[in-house]
């Protein structure tokens, strides 16, 4: 969403929302990929070929919030991932994931994932979308309880979605 803010500011407010914890999680190598943060999206199997050919002997995992994984009416009974995403069939048949809990979704452990998704014990995150995050910013409300208070600092220093101070 390029007519936003400038992609830095996006990058920043991405490395303060994790926190150190999260980053020495099973002494995981943890990497963010910003490349799409300055140009157009790639799919998400695109990525997933990427990182497998550069690290052949890593196992790679992709994580999704529940709401991608959830069977829905309008998709007959199928996923986001399988209808929507780029060779859907294919990421659920073929890749890793963890699925992360979202509010007001079930909880990962008591959906039918297949074999390779597995998913993280979390609390679950809120359902709240960065849409409604920028919306809440620009209107003067309280959205600080939704974000980092390292984001919601760096929301406030730069002026960011409108912020002018309550």
């Amino acid at each position: 969403k390029e007519e936003l803010i400038d992609p830095n500011h996006r990058v920043a407010m991405t490395m303060l929302t994790f926190p150190l914890e999260f980053l020495y999680l099973h002494q995981t190598i943890f990497s963010i990929n910003f490349q799409d943060v300055y140009g157009k999206n790639t799919p998400t199997i695109n990525w997933l070929r990427r990182f497998s050919k550069e690290n052949p002997s890593d196992q790679i995992y992709w994580y999704t919030g529940a709401d991608s994984v959830i069977p829905q009416e309008k998709f007959g009974g199928r996923c986001e991932i399988e209808v929507e995403w780029t060779e859907g069939e294919s990421l659920m048949r073929d890749w890793n994931f963890y699925i992360l809990p979202r509010q007001n979704y079930p909880y990962p452990s008591q959906l039918s994932l297949p074999p390779k998704f597995k998913f993280l014990e979390m609390e679950q995150l809120p359902d709240v979308s960065s849409t409604d995050i920028r919306e809440r910013v620009a209107g003067g409300k309280l959205f600080e309880h939704l974000v980092t208070p390292a984001v919601a600092s760096y929301i406030k220093r730069f002026g960011l979605y409108g912020w002018k101070g309550r």
